[in-house]
């Protein structure tokens, strides 16, 4: 059963008498969980209150997994930081990274409490402590911080764009600041980076300041939130929060909520099931559609779940569902010498060198992934006659019977003999051997409908006829489709 205490507020002579401290203490179970993943403890802020203070505790070692958000009056949200930090600063001028800055209006607030682990045969007890107090003495966090880079691109980058769309700063769980991040990505030869901080959007503001510092010719800055449940993640791209809480039966909502709003959504290392060290990474519904984008690839190729990813969004191809080929390296920070910026790199062919155009770009599926930014890189071109050309992310359309079409690939920068793959909907129907350096194949190749699209594949394959890759496989790069209606 669900307990929370209230004990009176309090003040202390060495402390301004206008400073009040409510202390709140509570214990939740595990049938609390079954009921809702989340808590709610409220409060009421008077006029006047300058900065608030907030500082929660529980037993971390005794199988408690608490997390924290908070709501301003009329439910507005005002942050987020799951069980990373435990103690939050909010003022007008500065905040607690994930938390929003801004004026504390007078009204009823509330704590979100998040039940992320709770002991079957056992409780959670908690203690949250909110000061209300003036700003004095408050540490502050300054998103202005100056962040330039090194120096200026000598030339504009190329039609495709390499970078990576999953990273997390010290918004969320990462430990490294957004210009850090920026400047990292820089050195490593990338033309844009995503920054999917959990369940907050407080990043944003400090993206535009760390943008305009380095220059957009340098590094194109992407906004981005990875939605993040106890029963799966899904990364939205663009501006804007999407409410989180959702139940296991309420994941496909998340789907809609974010086109409703504009934003490009994709499923997040859906069957990476790592227990409490990422509580809901695997996603719980397999059976959710209208993703713009699958993450087939996170991390190092090898990480656990990348193969399973990779097949299930095959899957969805194969039901004449559309749906991008996406990777992210879900850096957290330099604290991971295994996960580092751009690895995997997701190359996009947007129609501006914008955020807006790479988000688009996304949605229309004309992506490819690599192990790093050194590439390989690819182009994939079908052609009818000399007037029709389509390439990755288009639709063809071909007569039920099959269609003779002129099938070009172009692959650049290839550092190992490997193997490349040709997959449809019927499987794999072609092959070829990829030699170092650069390639060029040209082929007539008969297409129908029932193929239902073109994808490819370089790497270095047991079974190079299998679309389910086998353990010990390499991945070197994969396409998104060319679609074949």
């Amino acid at each position: 059963m669900l307990v929370i205490e209230k004990l009176p507020a309090t003040s202390t002579e060495n402390r301004d008498p206008s400073e009040k401290v409510l202390i709140f203490r509570g214990s939740v179970s595990w049938d609390d969980k079954l009921k809702s993943d989340y808590i709610y403890i409220n409060f009421h802020i008077p006029e006047s209150v300058k900065c608030l203070e907030i500082s929660y505790t529980y037993p971390e070692n005794s199988g408690c997994i608490l997390d924290i958000g908070l709501l301003g009056p009329g439910g507005v949200f005002r942050g987020w930081s799951g069980s990373n930090k435990k103690q939050i600063r909010l003022s007008p001028e500065s905040a607690t990274p994930g938390y929003l800055r801004g004026p504390i209006d007078p009204g009823e607030w509330s704590i979100m409490l998040g039940l992320a682990k709770i002991p079957r045969n056992g409780y959670c007890p908690y203690q949250v402590t909110i000061k209300a107090q003036d700003c004095d003495g408050l540490a502050q966090h300054n998103p202005g911080i100056q962040c330039t880079a090194p120096k200026k691109r000598s030339k504009p980058p190329e039609n495709w764009l390499k970078g990576d769309l999953h990273a997390h700063s010290v918004h969320s769980d990462g430990v490294d600041t957004i210009c850090d991040i920026a400047l990292d990505a820089i050195r490593q030869g990338l033309d844009y980076i995503a920054i999917t901080d959990h369940n907050t959007i407080s990043h944003h503001e400090e993206l535009e300041i760390v943008g305009r510092g380095i220059g957009r010719e340098n590094l194109i800055l992407i906004p981005g939130v990875e939605i993040t449940t106890y029963y799966g993640h899904l990364n939205v791209w663009g501006e804007g929060w999407i409410d989180f809480r959702r139940g296991p039966r309420e994941l496909g909502s998340l789907v809609q909520a974010a086109h409703e709003k504009g934003l490009v959504i994709s499923a997040n290392h859906p069957f990476r099931d790592l227990g409490d060290l990422c509580i809901g990474c695997a996603l719980a519904d397999k059976s959710i559609r209208g993703f713009d984008a699958v993450e087939v690839w996170n991390g190092p190729w090898h990480a656990f779940g990348n193969r399973e990813a990779l097949y299930w969004w095959h899957t969805m191809l194969c039901e004449g569902l559309r749906a991008a080929a996406i990777g992210g390296s879900d850096y957290h920070g330099r604290r991971d010498s295994v996960i580092r910026v751009g690895e995997p790199t997701t190359w996009i062919k947007p129609s501006s060198g914008t955020p807006k155009g790479l988000i688009e770009a996304i949605k229309l599926g004309r992506t490819y992934v690599t192990a790093s930014p050194k590439g390989p890189r690819i182009d994939i071109t079908l052609a009818r006659g000399s007037t029709e050309t389509y390439s990755i992310g288009d639709t063809v359309s071909v007569e039920d019977r099959g269609e003779n079409l002129k099938l070009v690939i172009e692959i650049q920068g290839v550092e190992l003999e490997a193997i490349l793959k040709l997959i449809t909907a019927e499987g794999v129907i072609h092959t070829q051997i990829v030699r170092g350096g650069d390639n060029k194949f040209v082929k007539d190749i008969v297409l129908s409908k029932e193929h239902g699209f073109l994808r490819a594949e370089l790497g270095i394959f047991s079974d190079p006829y299998s679309v389910m890759l086998k353990n010990g496989d390499i991945m070197i790069a994969l396409t998104s489709p060319i679609y074949l209606r």
